[in-house]
């Protein structure tokens, strides 16, 4: 395998136009696609917090994701239980990052 610019990894931040692509990506993991956070809810996040999702991409292919959504601590155990599969996430769960 050559080790041109196209071959190399590249991480970084999300945009809203690699959402079918990450979408795609997790409907193909354990989690299927009836598992998986829909669209409208990753987006409503990264409008809240544009750091939540981050793409691995090589070249222009988008292989890999990672999403991380801060929340709040939750002492209400009724209420914890209620968010524990990320699909419960809200976007005004998701905080934004302190500046």
């Amino acid at each position: 395998m050559s080790d041109t610019l196209d071959n190399r990894f590249h991480f970084d931040r999300a945009h809203v136009e690699d959402l079918p692509a990450i979408s795609s990506l997790a409907a193909g993991t354990v989690l299927g696609s009836h598992r998986a956070v829909p669209l409208d809810v990753m987006e409503a996040w990264m409008r809240k917090n544009p750091e939540v999702l981050h793409v691995l991409r090589r070249g222009d292919e988008i292989v890999g994701y990672v999403c991380m959504c801060p929340v709040p601590v939750i002492q209400n155990r009724t209420t914890r239980r209620g968010i524990e599969s990320h699909r419960h996430v809200t976007k005004e769960l998701c905080l934004v990052p302190e500046k």
